[in-house]
């Protein structure tokens, strides 16, 4: 599956995967409204044996298909 990887100006290393063909179409207005200015940072081809920096390629591919997307969050913070 061709995915777009969004970025947003408000929160860093937050990241939306959305598949290309549906674009941001069918984010929920909410999570659109919390994601400020989106800009793509990258697309790609995924498939399930690709490596992810630090998600599972299986589960991003299996929210995208049936929510619409995947919501990559930021990592915690050790607060030590």
């Amino acid at each position: 599956m061709k995915v777009v990887v969004y970025k947003t100006i408000g929160q860093k290393d937050l990241f939306l995967y959305v598949a290309e063909e549906d674009g941001l179409s069918r984010v929920p207005d909410p999570l659109l409204e919390k994601f400020k200015l989106p800009e793509v940072a990258l697309t790609f081809d995924l498939h399930e044996e690709r490596l992810l920096a630090r998600d599972d390629p299986k589960r991003v591919l299996e929210n995208i298909k049936t929510e619409g997307f995947h919501l990559q969050m930021p990592p915690v913070e050790n607060e030590w």
